[in-house]
């Protein structure tokens, strides 16, 4: 499971996962108010232990990995965190 170089999160998920769906829809209404880039990547919810997931939705930054569904304003101080707080 590896990030994108080029954006600053990869969100892993499956389109029949309504967390999945949930964490996304939250991802994109936090985007019109922080800059960030995000890249989405789909996983087979059938064969997610093959692929080396256990659960869904997986966020990725370069130091950290978000499990699960987090409600908006953990995810906006996680985003925080992850982008305003590099050196």
């Amino acid at each position: 499971m590896e990030r994108e170089k080029d954006t600053d999160l990869t969100l892993f998920m499956s389109t029949h996962c309504a967390p999945c769906e949930m964490m996304r829809r939250k991802l994109d209404e936090l985007k019109k108010e922080m800059q960030f880039s995000m890249k989405i990547v789909n996983i087979d919810a059938d064969n997610a232990a093959l692929q080396g997931f256990r659960i869904a939705p997986v966020i990725k930054f370069k130091d950290e990995v978000v499990v699960g569904e987090v409600d908006l304003e953990d995810l906006r101080c996680t985003l925080m965190r992850n982008l305003y707080t590099r050196v």
